[in-house]
Formats: C-alpha cells, sequence, structure tokens
C-alpha cells in the first residue's frame, strides 16, 4: 500500500510524461535498429 501511494504519486507524473514520449520513439528506434 505504502510503496504504490509513493511512487504511484512521484513516479507517475513524472515518468507519464517523460516516458510517453521516449516510450513511443525508443521502442520504434529499437525495433527498426535491432
Amino acid at each position: 500500500a505504502p510503496f504504490k501511494k509513493s511512487p504511484v504519486k512521484t513516479a507517475t507524473p513524472k515518468p507519464d510524461p517523460q516516458s510517453k514520449q521516449p516510450a513511443v520513439a525508443k521502442p520504434r528506434r529499437s525495433t527498426q535498429s535491432y
């Protein structure tokens, strides 16, 4: 319960926008490179 609330509030808003943008460009470039 404490781990979900702590990482979810601090890791959700930060990695959310950063993870969504790089996640789309990273997997796409990685797939072509691989």
